[in-house]
């Protein structure tokens, strides 16, 4: 790859989609339906086409090209919307503005969804092809978009060794799963799973720090001027594209999740007004009973995809549906039916609380799970409360016993002392550096921005 290739993918590459509907938040909702799908991104490593060639760069294009290109292609450019709006009533919002730029006064202007682009004028991003099918799904637009910065790579499988090499841990992962005294087999084959994609999008150009005994700890960004940084990143670019060891390619990862997020809409654009929750690889929705034409479709979709890319790689296709413990087959890649909870309440990503039956569960991003649910219970209580329902709201604050959550401070000062452990017996210390840790509290308090969207869609929804 290029120096310039190499930054537009770090524009382009993103992670998965958590989130919630915005009109669905803050209130209890009752026989909610989960479900998520069995290893999304091995799935799309076996599944799905890659870039499997060098890039090659087009420039300025069109979406009608880009549909023509993704037959044999994978796309990747940037895309300026002079005026974007979501389809009426659009379950929810795919654009993260953190990938997002363009002139500051529209900027200001763009209304933001919890971090999701809901509407604006001048919004440019970087995306795949992927990417742009699910844009045209959720999204309207006036006038053409700008495509610009095209490249494209032939689509290809993925090598037949680590498609091989991703079966197997997963059929290990499955039937480790549960079973008494594999527990470090089990962990290390999920792991293994797992690090496949990871490996994909290790960061090819890191950051050097350099100690100067004056200066003390120094980023060589810091004191480059712009051409010494590009001398720089050709470098380290160069020695990533001479590396006679390397296996992996730094695109592949991009479109992994990619593909992952293309699936997780499908989900969420079937349910529609019955979706509440989603995050990676997992959706919560209202009457899913409904909605299972989509999830036996989907899921005979993916099957057969599974099935193609075994046949063309020449591996055996029940390798893609291993046996658990208990004789149970474990089909790689569908959406799996977890369930029913009798009641669930989201505030956002990473922020939600179901129960079913007796059971409740706390899902809050920085929050200790089991600590977390004890205060909301022990708080309804003392507030004399029906429900921990009543008080999971987005003026909440969990003290510091019960969050879970340190404050770390570090101290790069010497320091020397005497500490006393919980035997009370007494030692001296002497450190050149330390780290104190203290615990404290969690503060639900959404920013400004999302709380004046989130207000209006209330007024809207009601």
């Amino acid at each position: 790859m290029t120096p310039s290739e190499y930054l537009e993918m770090k524009d382009c590459f993103q992670g998965g989609f958590t989130h919630a509907s915005v009109r669905k938040i803050g209130r209890v909702w009752k026989q909610v339906g989960s479900f998520d799908f069995t290893s999304s991104y091995p799935t799309t490593m076996v599944a799905e086409k890659f870039p499997m060639s060098r890039g090659e760069f087009i420039g300025n294009s069109s979406i009608e090209e880009i549909h023509r290109l993704s037959n044999d292609n994978c796309c990747m450019f940037n895309i300026e919307f002079s005026v974007l709006n979501p389809k009426y009533k659009a379950p929810d919002h795919p654009i993260s503005a953190s990938k997002c730029w363009g002139p500051s006064p529209s900027k200001k202007h763009w209304i933001i969804d919890n971090g999701r682009i809901v509407s604006g004028e001048n919004i440019t991003t970087c995306c795949t092809e992927q990417d742009l099918f699910t844009y045209e799904e959720f999204y309207d637009w006036e006038g053409e978009p700008k495509v610009t910065n095209l490249w494209i790579y032939k689509k290809g499988y993925l090598p037949t060794e680590l498609v091989k090499a991703i079966l197997k841990l997963y059929g290990d992962k499955t039937a480790l799963k549960g079973v008494s005294g594999k527990e470090v087999e089990y962990l290390l084959a999920k792991g293994m799973l797992n690090s496949a994609y990871g490996m994909c999008v290790t960061d090819i150009v890191k950051e050097v720090i350099e100690y100067d005994e004056e200066k003390g700890y120094i980023g060589n960004y810091d004191n480059m001027t712009d051409k010494e940084y590009l001398e720089f990143l050709s470098s380290q670019i160069d020695k990533y594209n001479n590396n006679q060891y390397r296996f992996l390619f730094y695109a592949w990862g991009i479109w992994v999740t990619a593909y992952s997020r293309a699936n997780l809409f499908s989900g969420i654009l079937a349910c529609g007004e019955d979706y509440i929750y989603s995050d990676t690889d997992s959706i919560k929705i209202l009457n899913p009973e409904k909605h299972m034409d989509y999830i036996q479709r989907y899921n005979d979709d993916i099957i057969k995809r599974l099935e193609l890319a075994c046949e063309k790689h020449g591996i055996d296709k029940e390798l893609t549906r291993p046996k658990n413990k208990f004789g149970e087959t474990k089909q790689l890649g569908i959406w799996d039916f977890e369930g029913i909870y009798d009641e669930f309440k989201t505030l956002g990503a990473k922020r939600y609380m179901w129960r079913k039956g007796d059971k409740w569960e706390l899902t809050v991003a920085g929050v200790n799970k089991k600590k977390g649910m004890e205060f909301l219970k022990r708080k309804a209580e003392a507030d004399g409360k029906d429900s921990p329902f009543d008080v999971f709201n987005l003026d909440l604050v969990v003290p510091p016993e019960y969050s879970g959550r340190l404050t770390l401070t570090y101290i790069d000062e010497p320091t020397a002392g005497e500490v006393t452990d919980y035997l009370s017996n007494k030692y001296e210390f002497s450190e050149l550096s330390s780290i104190h840790m203290e615990s404290s509290d969690y503060s639900f308090n959404p920013t400004a921005r999302f709380l004046e969207y989130l207000i209006t869609a209330w007024e809207d929804r009601f």
